[in-house]
């Protein structure tokens, strides 16, 4: 439990980190509050699925950049191709740490 803890504040921390990198003003406090949000919606659930092997990590992954850029299309309210961008640059770093830590 600790493990899967940790995983979900680091997932929070680095994507937060990098779409407040990513956006200004008054759009950045809603596309990181949102991150927030949307990372325990689908954290939880990407953890649970990814366990069975490269094929089924990847569809899970895919999966978590669509539904997190559809969620901030619709909360911040952004363009989906703009929340596609959002959502996949800050995957993209946590998915990497997943097979560092």
């Amino acid at each position: 439990m600790i493990h899967y803890l940790f995983a979900l504040a680091t997932t929070i921390a680095v994507e937060a980190l990098v779409l407040a990198a990513l956006t200004r003003g008054p759009e950045r406090k809603r596309v990181v509050t949102a991150c927030v949000f949307v990372n325990c919606l689908t954290h939880p659930l990407a953890w649970i699925l990814s366990s069975g092997g490269l094929p089924l990590f990847a569809i899970v992954e895919c999966s978590v950049i669509v539904a997190e850029a559809w969620l901030y299309a619709s909360v911040v309210p952004a363009k989906l191709p703009r929340a596609l961008f959002w959502s996949a640059a800050a995957n993209v770093p946590t998915l990497l740490l997943s097979y560092v830590l």
